[in-house]
């Protein structure tokens, strides 16, 4: 029986973007098991690392302006936030590329990554594409063109995954994993940018520079806290990908990263595209006046009950799984992922509406929440260093992560009665 609180037209929305959230992350994960054969741990270890770096910037070089283009009433204003998260992204990753011509291989020797020099080149670009590809995900979202998100994310797979397979081939090794990366987080781009500039609401709307000056203060409030917000929760959560590999070896990044990338795609399959709706139903529902604890616990109750079988057979299979697919050196990756599951579900299922402290205006306690959970994780990485033991360091990092998800579900559901 559907919930009463969620209409046609959410399942619908969701089930679009699901659609096209499962073919992007099921083409990477039907394609790991010949990767996994073709370059080393050590190789994804790289990749890995080049990831958490463009992830980490890239969230906040567009200033998070780009999460206020649900919000204007009109179109215009919404393309103009469109152009100054362009903007600011612009201006941010070209500081980048200038800082990392200056001082990259310092900062790649001191993180132990100073021979894989191209870093220093693809890095700028990775933080830009990644901005780009935020910028148009949003824009689409305010105008329910769910099929055109899905269709970047197929783009941004497809061509990602075949390059990281031909490069393989070529013998690239970890170049050939981060440039297959990097090329589809652009060709992704492409797309959005082929949608966006040809959809009726946007075609005709002029970009006004004075506007533009105007919109940045009215929304102020998103690089101001939201920035800072969305920068820790980035690191927290890659993390592990920099200090593993600097704090042990790229192999031990490299095993936790395949870990990591197999078992977050039920993750994003479903929580990402559910969040992505229900950021734009929970807007409304608050501006009309209607009640959003009921309609928010309904979509955690949902995804609680979905996630149960899947994520328990990955508690207890999961070794097994990972060394019949990917090989028999890549079973400690089923390891690592059997400690995570129990922080993985947690996420899964709180993530989506981790959106209402924004549409709350309670950004503050958010990124406080947010600092103390990076100071933990580094801390737990830090414990795990320190005795010598990265399985350790594994499981307490996912201790942490189960406390904190804890944590905010009781916040987030308060938060949400109070306002109804």
């Amino acid at each position: 029986m559907k919930n009463p609180f969620l209409k046609k037209d959410f399942y619908k929305d969701v089930g679009t973007l699901i659609g096209g959230t499962g073919i992007s992350q099921l083409i990477p994960i039907a394609v790991s098991p010949i990767l996994t054969r073709i370059y080393t741990p050590e190789d994804f270890g790289v990749l890995a690392f080049f990831m958490a770096f463009t992830s980490i910037l890239g969230v906040v070089a567009t200033g998070r302006y780009e999460m206020a283009i649900l919000m204007p009433k009109t179109d215009n204003n919404a393309k103009n936030l469109g152009a100054l998260s362009f903007f600011i992204a612009t201006i941010i990753s070209l500081a980048t590329l200038i800082i990392f011509l200056l001082y990259g291989h310092q900062i790649l020797t001191f993180l132990n990554f100073g021979i894989y020099t191209y870093l220093i080149f693809l890095i700028p670009i990775g933080i830009f594409a990644k901005s780009i590809f935020q910028i148009f995900t949003y824009t689409l979202n305010r105008v329910k063109h769910y099929k055109a998100i899905a269709g970047s994310k197929i783009t941004r797979s497809i061509g990602g995954s075949g390059i990281q397979l031909g490069l393989g081939f070529l013998s690239f090794s970890s170049l050939g994993l981060v440039l297959g990366k990097l090329i589809g987080e652009i060709l992704g781009c492409l797309y959005g940018f082929w949608i966006t500039i040809r959809h009726k609401q946007y075609k005709n709307e002029k970009i006004n520079w004075t506007k533009i000056q105007k919109l940045s203060k009215d929304y102020k409030e998103f690089p101001k806290y939201n920035a800072p917000h969305a920068f820790t929760n980035t690191a927290s959560s890659n993390l592990p990908n920099i200090l593993l590999a600097s704090l042990f070896s790229s192999s031990i990044a490299g095993f936790y990263s395949l870990s990591h990338r197999v078992c977050f795609a039920p993750i994003q399959l479903i929580s990402t595209s559910v969040q992505q709706v229900y950021s734009r139903s929970v807007t409304e529902r608050f501006n009309e006046g209607k009640d959003i604890f009921e309609y928010s616990k309904s979509v955690f109750k949902q995804l609680s009950l979905l996630a149960i079988i899947p994520f328990t057979a990955l508690l207890i299979f999961a070794p097994s799984l990972f060394e019949f697919i990917f090989g028999e050196e890549w079973r400690i990756a089923g390891v690592y992922s059997q400690f995570l599951t129990p922080f993985l579900y947690l996420v899964f299922v709180v993530s989506p509406i981790t959106y209402l402290p924004l549409l709350l205006n309670k950004q503050r306690k958010a990124f406080a929440i947010d600092v103390v959970y990076l100071i933990l994780r580094v801390s737990a990485l830090g414990l795990g260093f320190l005795l010598g033991d990265a399985l350790l360091a594994i499981i307490l990092f996912s201790a942490v992560g189960v406390i904190i998800q804890l944590y905010l579900l009781y916040w987030i559901l308060s938060i949400a009665k109070q306002a109804s």
